[in-house]
């Protein structure tokens, strides 16, 4: 009797492993089952018996054709070849048990350089495993049709806390020595900083939903993107949509509110808060977006290349001439985008060049000339942008990271708000008097970082209108109770392995008790800073009596 029942219970334990590999618990079981065989159906002219997607177990794959010619594959995302040692022909079918590929992680994407501040680390494990198949008809030694199956095999990914993204793309166009653009190779400064279209490779790229759906799939343009961060391990990436790819825009809603039409995007690596807060751009940009200035939204995302775990990325909107054709009614031919530094990015500098040089030289303590100010620049865009600027302490600013639009339509200069990667330190950091006294060793305190704001604070309406559109924004859009609500989500979300452990092991970076412990300053910093930052204005409003009462000195 005591024999039968050990037999059962064994008998139980098993059913239950079994059930374990081969169920998720939602009502995606017949799509993620891994032993259940499925027919390849439809009329594409390549099919496969299942899609694109996250798996929890390994599984049988098989492809099949419609069209005269043979199937065959590559893993590296390598065009397929007939007679080259990447290329497979498809037989009957295959198990992902017993596939093998290149570990791409182990590629060292820097130098041994101590002038690179983040050098790469060779990754503690690979949590999960992928393969991107790149399958094509060939003919007559010629591809006839071609299709990309991407399956990643993890039963911890099953149900993300985020989206996700796969890339196909030609191995040597990333890491080959002499050409690939992800890794320092040969170049004297590295292949990392070849920039422009010299520096763009053909990918394909599927858009997964947290279920492990693909919703979106499309070719582009792939390329490293930003300036300083091309050097970190981790490489910021931007796709563009072009007709020689068959894809002149990316149309779909990535985001839920917004256009659902865009030429360009960044998957932004988060290097910059390696030190610290990984996803501190991404959060602010939700934090802020109901301010009255241009803010790109973003959205944290998990990339795979070629079937393996690259990290966390952030998909963004990039911010030029398309983001605004995106969001406004404008003409491309009528924008004109300009820095800090009186450079235009696009079109011409000459009128933000002109309101620089007015308030250079006319104290805006006198109405007249503040009422020429106020008609040339949207006042209600530059005052949220700088409360949001000093409110969450953005210290790669003022004299960095000053972006602003006009168009022959809307014609008052407008503030964009970027890279806030520098942004949230101690809550009782003053930053409105530092935006206003920054490199005061100079023998007049006026420089170009702060000449504008030192004016402004001179007229009376300015002050009284940036104190109370402070007051409005701390009972609503920067109270705790909707900052918290945020960071709670985002706090809940990077809790799951694939968004913080997985990514330290993969990178190195950020140290993990430097991530945790981001997160309880950020949870102590959304309780504390609108105290501090009420009594900095309330020095603001001081300071700004007296600089109107002392003679004006010009910005020389």
């Amino acid at each position: 009797m005591q024999l039968k029942k050990i037999s059962f219970l064994l008998i139980f334990i098993i059913l239950a492993l079994i059930s374990a590999c081969t169920l998720v618990p939602d009502d995606k079981e017949e799509a993620l089952n891994c032993n259940k065989s499925y027919p390849i159906g439809g009329n594409e002219s390549i099919g496969a018996a299942r899609k694109s997607g996250f798996y929890p177990c390994d599984f049988k794959v098989t492809f099949q054709s419609k069209g005269k010619g043979d199937l065959y594959y590559t893993l590296n995302g390598k065009d397929p070849k007939r007679g080259t040692s990447y290329t497979i022909k498809v037989d009957s079918g295959f198990n992902t048990r017993d596939l093998l590929k290149e570990d791409l992680s182990l590629i060292p994407t820097t130098t041994n350089d101590e002038d690179f501040k983040f050098l790469w680390q060779k990754p503690i494990d690979n949590p999960v495993k992928g393969f991107s198949f790149n399958v094509a008809r060939i003919l007559n030694d010629t591809i006839k049709d071609q299709k990309i199956f991407t399956y990643i095999i993890s039963s911890e990914l099953s149900q993300n806390p985020v989206k996700s993204v796969f890339f196909n793309i030609d191995r040597d166009d990333l890491f080959d020595q002499d050409s690939g653009v992800y890794v320092f190779g040969n170049a004297k400064k590295g292949n990392f900083e070849i920039k422009g279209k010299k520096g763009e490779q053909k990918s394909f790229m599927e858009y997964v939903n947290k279920k492990g759906e693909v919703k979106y799939s499309s070719y582009s343009g792939f390329s490293i993107h930003g300036y300083i961060s091309r050097q970190n391990p981790q490489k910021s990436l931007k796709l563009s949509a072009r007709e020689k790819y068959d894809n002149k825009n990316f149309k779909y809603d990535f985001y839920k509110d917004g256009p659902k039409k865009f030429k360009k995007l960044t998957l932004r690596s988060g290097a910059s808060g390696w030190g610290a807060g990984i996803y501190k751009d991404c959060i602010i940009s939700e934090l802020v977006k109901g301010l009255n200035f241009e803010v790109g939204k973003q959205i944290p995302v998990i990339i795979f290349i070629n079937g393996e775990y690259w990290g966390v990325h952030f998909l963004a909107e990039k911010i030029d001439r398309y983001y605004l054709l995106g969001n406004f009614d404008e003409k491309k031919s009528k924008i004109n985008i300009c820095r800090d530094n009186l450079k235009a990015d696009y079109g011409s500098s000459y009128s933000y060049k002109s309101i620089i040089g007015f308030a250079i030289k006319n104290d805006l303590s006198n109405n007249s000339n503040y009422q020429k100010f106020d008609s040339l620049v949207d006042m209600e865009s530059y005052i949220d942008w700088f409360i949001a600027e000093t409110f969450f302490q953005n210290y790669d600013w003022p004299c960095n990271n000053t972006k602003l639009w006009n168009s022959e339509k809307s014609s008052k200069w407008r503030n964009f708000l970027v890279d806030m990667d520098a942004a949230i330190t101690e809550p009782s950091k003053k930053m409105l008097k530092r935006s206003y006294d920054i490199d005061t060793k100079r023998e007049t305190p006026v420089n170009r970082c702060n000449f504008l704001i030192r004016n402004l604070m001179r007229n009376e309406s300015f002050r009284k209108e940036f104190e109370s559109r402070v007051q409005k924004l701390l009972k609503k859009e920067l109270s705790y109770k909707n900052l918290n609500k945020t960071v709670s989500k985002y706090i809940d979300d990077f809790s799951h392995p694939a968004l913080s452990n997985w990514h330290i092991n993969r990178w190195g970076y950020p140290n993990l008790d430097d991530f945790e412990s981001f997160e309880y300053k950020l949870t102590n910093w959304i309780k504390e800073r609108q105290s501090f930052y009420l009594q900095e204005v309330e020095a603001f409003m001081e300071d700004g009596l007296e600089f109107s009462k002392s003679p004006y000195i010009p910005y020389k």
